[in-house]
């Protein structure tokens, strides 16, 4: 590993010595045989604030040791002249003018060819600069090690054959190798083949600049290094060249940093720069980088698709973001898997896509459109059918604006968006349908059976045909809050704690929400969040009082109640039907609008009456087809 010299005392007294250690980031310092210090590195002298004069006029080593220290320090060099191994310690030491640094030491002793003692080689880590703290040592066993290698990186000294003749321990634990094979290694043997390329280059490059300008400055260089298992890591080199006393280029000493953790967040880094964090998409600065480089005549045709997911604000309401996260996350996977490697898949905004189809035409474009179709349509996600809207356009001549392109891909797409509306809303809405029964309660014969009979009670009353439309809508889907609830929640026999109630009072909000990302649910969005409001003003969430409230909710809250409490709950069990009027009848004006209660209760009783003579001139009508259309009122609501 090291080069067997006769006088190892004088080679660190010499040149080589000086520099190696002024380029580490720690105190070295040497004694003479009675302990004064005669030498104390650049960064030595800077961190205890001593000079050159100081040690001209003499300085003692135990005269910089705390009091506290010296003995232990007079114990521990005693078994170092016993060439005994002592290991790390710790000591504080004074610095000048006043204060202490508290430092982690290594000595060894320091003999000429005789065996004489000549003084110690001392090396100390300033554990306050380093922030090195014991309870920090204590934390990473890797952090140990590194200290008792007493050197932070590995240093070597390279000759002008690229042979390594000297290297720091800590080399054999960074490259795998024992530490005697070190010196039978070559700088070939250590590097990725490229890298060897690159830094015979460079080395060779600067070797002749050296050998012009003795204080050439080389800059820090980073190269890819092989451990003996063949595994890669990244290595940051500082060089330094080496002259002999006339003069003459021998060499380079150098320090080489392990900094394949830093590369991994520099890397890790630009990804994110460039990447859509919740995808893994390209992001859209990327996509406008890339739109820029491709905008040539060489990549011509070029096509853009634009795409819009389809539902995502709904998905996000009625299932929450985590949902919505996995709905995006499933589009993307599929234009990734329906485009090639060479396009630019980018996520363009919230809900948004977009790709670049560098030499690609029109035609194989709307190709590409049509496998996304085909596959987004096979997968659904918690019976929510996974959608996406997308338009396309392309450059053909090289005079086109691209960022019109962008433009005619959006319209495209909007158009498309329009045209696919009523079907993606349908599906939708029987999706939130389906999650809604699965969930709770409510079941399709029970929405069924609210819808007629407050379709009857706005018929009774001549409501238009928009809010007859509204009140069938909201038969189905007024308790679509419903489908955030935990299921323990929803269905618990139990009574209910002060938390779960709230919980449970905040469904017309949620309801409200998503009907409103709905274009088909709007209409009905506010009636949702009324739903459970009360006729005296004590309902909830809003406080909404007499005609305040909606008239569909007062109507679906009628006819909810009723079934509800006809077909009986888990938790409660079923009222006949005379009971449930009775009900009603006691909750007129304080929960349920009085006109519309004793209008319900009269369609409830007229439905009861066998033979009624209203019923038999409809059907005499009706088999003589006298009349056919509902008489016109005066007063509609």
């Amino acid at each position: 590993m090291v080069k067997q010299i006769k006088d190892r005392a004088l080679l660190e007294e010499g040149q080589d010595f000086k520099k190696l250690v002024e380029l580490l980031p720690e105190i070295v310092a040497l004694t003479d045989e009675e302990f004064n210090i005669i030498f104390i590195n650049k960064y030595g002298l800077k961190v205890t604030g001593y000079i050159k004069k100081d040690l001209a006029k003499g300085l003692n080593l135990f005269d910089i040791i705390k009091k506290e220290d010296r003995e232990k320090a007079k114990k521990n060099i005693k078994r170092i002249l016993k060439k005994e191994k002592t290991g790390l310690n710790e000591y504080t030491i004074c610095i000048k003018g006043g204060g202490s640094l508290h430092v982690l030491s290594n000595s060894n002793v320091i003999e000429d060819s005789n065996g004489t003692f000549l003084g110690l080689r001392i090396v100390a880590m300033d554990l306050t600069e380093r922030k090195l703290a014991e309870e920090k040592i204590m934390e990473s066993e890797a952090k140990y090690r590194f200290l008792a290698e007493n050197v932070n990186d590995v240093i070597f000294i390279q000759d002008m054959n690229h042979r390594i003749t000297y290297a720091s321990p800590s080399a054999a634990r960074l490259f795998g190798y024992r530490e005697s094979d070190i010196g039978k290694i070559t700088v070939k043997d250590i590097m990725t083949e490229d890298s060897y390329k690159k830094s015979s280059s460079s080395y060779n490059y600067c070797m002749l600049r050296a050998q012009k300008d003795s204080f050439l400055d080389i800059p820090l260089m980073e190269y890819e290094y092989v451990r003996k298992d063949k595994s890669v890591f990244w290595g940051e080199l500082k060089v330094s060249f080496l002259y002999d006393s006339g003069g003459n280029l021998t060499g380079c000493l150098g320090i080489l940093r392990d900094i394949t953790e830093r590369k991994k967040s520099e890397e890790k880094l630009r990804f994110t720069s460039f990447h859509d964090s919740l995808t893994g998409l390209f992001n859209r600065m990327y996509f406008e980088e890339e739109l820029a480089r491709f905008d040539t005549e060489r990549q011509l045709p070029i096509s853009i698709i634009m795409g819009d997911v389809n539902g995502l604000k709904l998905a996000n309401d009625a299932f929450g973001h985590l949902r919505g996260d996995l709905y995006l996350c499933s589009i993307a996977r599929i234009l990734e898997e329906s485009c090639r490697k060479e396009d630019v898949i980018a996520r363009w905004g919230g809900d948004e896509f977009a790709i670049i189809l560098p030499q690609t035409k029109k035609e194989e474009a709307y190709r590409i459109i049509e496998r996304v179709r085909s596959a987004t349509s096979k997968i659904k996600l918690d019976d929510l059918p996974l959608s996406i809207s997308l338009g396309a356009s392309t450059k053909e001549h090289p005079d086109e604006d691209i960022d019109n392109i962008i433009k005619s891909a959006e319209n495209n797409m909007y158009s498309r968006k329009l045209l696919e509306r009523k079907s993606i809303s349908g599906s939708i809405i029987a999706a939130l349908e389906r999650a809604l029964w699965e969930k709770s309660h409510e079941t399709k014969g029970h929405a069924e059976r609210i819808r007629k009979l407050a379709v009857k009670l706005g018929n009774s009353i001549n409501l238009f045909q928009d809010k007859l439309d509204e009140l069938a809508l909201l038969a189905k889907l007024h308790d679509i809050g419903k489908i955030t609830i935990p299921e323990s929640v929803l269905n618990k026999n139990d009574k209910l704690t002060g938390k779960e109630w709230e919980l449970i009072k905040k469904h017309p909000e949620t309801g409200y929400n998503i009907c409103s990302s709905s274009p088909q649910l709007v209409a009905i969005s506010e009636a949702v969040l009324a739903h459970h409001e009360w006729w005296n003003g004590s309902g909830y969430p809003l406080g909404l009082k007499g005609k305040n409230i909606p008239i569909t909710s007062r109507i679906i809250s009628i006819a909810d109640s009723y079934d509800v409490m006809v077909t009986g709950r888990n938790y409660r069990k079923p009222l006949s039907k005379s009971e449930a009027v009775a009900q009603l009848k006691k909750y007129s004006g304080i929960q349920f609008d009085p006109v519309l209660a004793k209008k319900f209760i009269e369609i409830l009783e007229e439905g009861n009456k066998k033979g009624k003579p209203g019923t038999r001139l409809k059907k005499h009508l009706k088999k003589s087809r006298i009349l056919k259309i509902r008489p016109k009122s005066l007063s509609k609501v």
